[in-house]
């Protein structure tokens, strides 16, 4: 899948690229989003059910591995159309069909993805592979979200800058962590994006990509493509908004009730969990109402066993120290220190001002 915008940019980059400099096209408006997010749900779901049905056919032997090959050829390059039209229109509104340049790219990238499915056919025929093939077939299904944001990026303007943000495990890939460290980019000096399978995590990944320029956000995208379940109705900007901003509150309190035991800090957690369910039962959302915390927590007690966990301004100027923002774990430096307010900049030098009694931070000098 990382090849599509490599392939994209060589064989189309005069035609695609001058007409992609916001010249003649149209940013979209927060219903046009909503509605080209609707369609790659609709798009994914659909994909999903016929990659399974056409595994099922295969396994119960009701079609062989030439017939299996066939439907799903069919299969993924209507999916990748789709997806990759959703995220073209999800950018803007003007141009809301597919190129014949676009189509032909996709048709080669399918042809690509069969080289993969041929083995994985292989492998269901004589019982082989080690990873179960409903577990395998996730993996084709959850890389559709990479087309999505093909899509996506190469209707950007060719002047945004892209960064991209590691995801909420501290057990990140080789690759994950060379393309956040290299950032930014512009979209055609992107390596891949995430759920390509370019990196070696492939469609596992948690990484998403942010941008430096004010009017580009793809927060509402990322969050239903994580949040998603299926029941319910998609929810709006303004409800990713509200829930976004819910959910990092509960990790903040979470996490210091699992530091401090105090009862206030507990009383707070179950709060903001309550608010969050509530928020997605009223507005019907189809969005999972539980918050996971299994794996933030596991994180937090090992750095509050290691580390030393501060609720003060005694940090130098040029240290390094660990932030839980919501249930992200990020590693930054300290710039300035203003009382209980210190300005701390991420790994792509990006600066942000906090509040020390409001966030989770960690000296990275052991305790003596």
């Amino acid at each position: 899948m990382s090849v599509l915008l490599d392939y994209i940019i060589e064989k189309f980059s005069k035609r695609m690229l001058k007409k992609n400099k916001n010249v003649g096209t149209t940013p979209t408006s927060p219903s046009f989003k909503k509605t080209a997010v609707e369609n790659f749900i609709l798009a994914k779901k659909a994909y999903a059910r016929t990659l399974k049905n056409n595994l099922s056919k295969l396994i119960n032997g009701e079609i062989n591995k030439s017939d299996f090959l066939s439907v799903q050829r069919t299969t993924i390059n209507t999916a990748y159309q789709a997806a990759y039209l959703a995220g073209k229109t999800y950018t803007q509104s003007t141009e809301t069909t597919l190129g014949d340049d676009e189509r032909r790219s996709l048709v080669y990238h399918t042809t690509q993805e069969m080289k993969f499915l041929e083995k994985f056919a292989d492998d269901v025929i004589n019982n082989g592979g080690k990873m179960p093939y409903n577990r395998r077939l996730q993996m084709y299904v959850d890389g559709l979200n990479a087309v999505f944001m093909y899509g996506r990026v190469a209707y950007l303007d060719s002047n945004v800058y892209i960064n991209w943000e590691l995801g909420e495990t501290d057990k990140h890939c080789i690759d994950c962590l060379t393309y956040a460290v290299k950032s930014p980019y512009q979209k055609n000096t992107l390596p891949t994006v995430p759920k390509a399978g370019k990196s070696a995590c492939l469609s596992n990944c948690l990484c998403y990509l942010t941008y430096t320029t004010g009017t580009v956000d793809d927060s509402f995208i990322n969050f239903i493509m994580k949040k998603y379940n299926g029941n319910g109705e998609i929810p709006t900007e303004n409800d990713v908004k509200t829930l976004s901003a819910i959910s990092d509150s509960f990790y903040l309190w979470r996490g210091k009730y699992e530091i401090e035991k105090t009862q206030e800090s507990k009383n707070l957690a179950n709060e903001y969990r309550r608010a969050y369910s509530d928020h997605i039962k009223t507005n019907k959302l189809a969005i999972n109402k539980t918050l996971p915390v299994a794996n933030y927590i596991n994180e937090i007690k090992k750095f509050n066993k290691k580390f030393k966990y501060v609720q003060d301004s005694n940090f130098e100027v040029g240290e390094v120290i660990c932030r839980f923002n919501g249930n992200k774990q990020e590693y930054c430096k300290v710039k300035e220190i203003n009382g209980n307010h210190i300005t701390i900049t991420n790994i792509h030098g990006v600066a942000v001002v906090v509040n020390i009694t409001d966030t989770i931070l960690f000296r990275l000098l052991k305790e003596k």
